[in-house]
């Protein structure tokens, strides 16, 4: 099994016990003066049973996929460029820490020093013969640069975990 049907499945088994939980609800009780649905009260019971069942089968099954996706997960070591990942590293990258370099590059911007650059003129402590400047120690177009090449990174992740998921077969299966 590829890790992509594993996925699928992982959503279909999500669905089933969803859909079992609702009619658990319905056949689990009923109104004295209401005919059970399926026919006597020994009957519905029964039916009851079965549907808990089959949710704790489906859980088993579920735990069981979720754990061979991690073990390929942790397994399989997929290159970009230059550099090897593993799977699980990729989708860490994807869901956090993606965010992490972009919000440090998104810190190199001189808008505090302009807040406090603006302080210093309302209390009025300007020099008028040397007025205050926002002084940069960072280069405005290297930061454009890491954020575009980062999220062309991570752009990348997208396409080749896609391939990787639907071409690696699961391990520990």
């Amino acid at each position: 099994m590829k890790i992509i049907e594993a996925l699928k499945n992982l959503k279909t088994i999500q669905k089933r016990i969803d859909k079992n939980c609702y009619q658990i609800k319905e056949y689990c009780a009923y109104v004295s003066y209401e005919t059970p649905v399926f026919e006597t009260e020994a009957k519905q019971a029964a039916e009851v049973d079965s549907l808990i069942q089959s949710n704790l089968d489906l859980e088993k099954e579920y735990l069981r996929l979720k754990k061979a996706i991690e073990i390929t997960n942790l397994a399989i070591v997929v290159s970009i460029g230059d550099r090897s990942y593993t799977i699980t590293e990729l989708i860490s990258i994807k869901r956090v820490v993606g965010k992490f370099r972009l919000n440090t590059y998104n810190s190199l911007n001189p808008m505090l020093a302009v807040q406090r650059m603006q302080g210093i003129f309302a209390k009025g402590q300007v020099d008028a013969s040397n007025p205050p400047k926002v002084m940069m120690v960072f280069k405005e177009a290297d930061r454009n640069t890491k954020t575009r090449d980062w999220e062309d990174f991570l752009s990348q992740i997208d396409g080749k975990l896609e391939v990787v998921n639907a071409e690696t077969e699961l391990q520990g299966y």
